[in-house]
């Protein structure tokens, strides 16, 4: 058994020669004496349209259209999709109104025509045309449905966007794009946990896309709660055992294991995703940070600058750079990326920040908090007492919710300003009470977030107040 050429079985069924086996010359031997049907080579052209076979294509549609005069529905229909491809979209309109002027009661070319509209931005206009399609259409149409769901996208209609495709996805059922759009939708009006039902109904119908696997172990991820993280893994591998060279598969699942602190497991799955990909800035970090957990902060900083490299911009690099240059007490290069992460934040749209996928668990504020802690700390050991100041106040006005900044600068004040000052004799008692202010803040921010905190934070602010206590007594026997 054997398989030959296509073109090959087209001629030896039409019976002709190898001389005349080209399209053009297949045509004109077919069409010698006979009065040509309009619809003769719609199979031959649809053949040719779906192998994406443009320049075979193009001959049948214009050898087909001059043997009818320009009046075969099809051709001219294949020709608005070839249009389309190669990005002509008002020549392909207008090939699409010919084709509903010559067969009005034909939904298809409504359809197409709302397409092309949608992609000119026109997507009022196509929201119309696709109502018009589906009054035409006697049963449901998914893709009707579907794209009406993609027009209501774009236009931040979200709330229309997601009954559309909820209808889509009744009519085709397991559909992965369908799946996608309505998760994303549910993420932009806020539904986290509508998002990831979606994903885990989708993932039962195709449970080898990577990109499904992806967006939901990203989407657990940010849920947290106590969901077990064999889960998300199972998910990972599943889907990578099918697309083993798949990028977003292998950054995904590298940073899942070195989320649990699997560093070397981690860095063998980097090592497989920058033979594919070289340029991710994303990647790049992780692999820095993989090795600041192992100390070995040269490689990280080597790591960090190519991706500040790739993307000079990147808050998470900067910020990360600032950090490890702090761990090496390289104090004025640590305060030089932190003010440059602190900047580019502020300027930012950018509502998320991650060290592994492009998303966060955490909002802006709470990096930019971060940030000033860190800068305050730099600013400290470099002598400037003011500045470091003025940047913890900063963290406090900017972070609601973090327990850190008023516990950093509690501390702060007690090691730098609780002695008193010719200038200023009130300065401890002042100070004292500014601390126990913050100790107070930091106690109510851990009680309203209801987290854990990390153990160190706790025993500090537990010392802190107990220094605090002897002072207090101690002052009381002298009196």
């Amino acid at each position: 058994m054997y398989f030959v050429n296509f073109r090959e079985r087209f001629v030896e069924m039409n019976g002709i020669t190898r001389e005349n086996s080209n399209l053009k010359s297949f045509m004109k031997v077919k069409s010698r004496g006979e009065v040509p049907l309009r619809q003769r080579f719609n199979w031959l052209i649809h053949a040719q349209l779906v192998r994406q076979d443009a320049d075979d294509c193009n001959t049948l549609i214009e050898q087909d259209l001059k043997n009818s005069n320009g009046k075969c529905e099809y051709a001219i229909y294949a020709r608005g999709m070839l249009l389309r491809q190669e990005g002509k979209i008002l020549d392909s309109l207008q090939c699409f109104k010919t084709c509903q002027s010559m067969n009005p009661k034909n939904p298809q070319y409504i359809k197409q025509q709302a397409y092309s509209l949608s992609l000119l931005g026109r997507t009022q206009e196509a929201i119309d045309k696709y109502a018009e399609a589906d009054e035409m259409s006697r049963r449901g149409d998914w893709e009707i449905a579907y794209r009406l769901g993609q027009c209501y996208f774009q236009n931040n209609d979200y709330e229309k966007a997601r009954i559309y495709f909820e209808n889509a996805l009744k009519l085709n059922r397991g559909n992965d794009d369908v799946s996608h759009s309505l998760a994303q939708t549910c993420i932009n009006l806020g539904k986290k946990k509508a998002a990831i039902n979606v994903y885990e109904e989708a993932i039962k119908y195709s449970s080898n896309n990577g990109h499904l696997a992806v967006n939901l172990t990203y989407l657990w991820v940010l849920d947290g709660g106590d969901r077990d993280v064999r889960q998300p893994m199972d998910k990972l591998n599943t889907a990578l055992s099918h697309h083993p060279q798949s990028f977003p598969l292998l950054l995904a699942t590298g940073a899942m294991t070195q989320d649990q602190r699997q560093l070397e497991i981690a860095l063998a799955k980097y090592h497989a995703a920058v033979k594919i990909n070289p340029f991710s800035v994303a990647l790049w970090n992780n692999i820095g940070l993989c090795f600041l957990g192992k100390k070995k902060y040269l490689a990280a900083i080597g790591c960090l600058k190519r991706a500040a490299y790739l993307n000079p911009l990147s808050v998470e690099v900067a910020h990360n750079l600032g950090l490890i240059n702090l761990l090496m007490s390289q104090f004025a290069s640590a305060a030089m990326y932190l003010s440059q992460a602190l900047s580019i934040a502020r300027k930012s749209n950018k509502t998320a920040f991650s060290s592994i996928f492009n998303g966060s668990k955490h909002k802006k504020s709470w990096i930019i908090g971060q940030g000033y802690i860190l800068l305050a700390a730099a600013l400290k050991n470099l002598g400037d007492m003011k500045n470091a100041k003025s940047a913890h106040q900063m963290a406090l006005n900017t972070e609601h919710d973090d327990p850190l900044p008023p516990l950093s600068y509690a501390l702060f004040l007690w090691e730098t300003e609780r002695k008193q000052t010719p200038d200023n004799p009130d300065g401890e008692n002042k100070c004292y009470e500014v601390i126990f202010k913050m100790l107070d803040e930091f106690e109510k921010r851990v009680k309203r977030e209801g987290r854990e905190v990390a153990p160190g934070m706790l025993e500090a602010a537990n010392q802190l107040k107990t220094a605090l206590k002897i002072l207090e007594d101690h002052k009381k026997s002298e009196k």
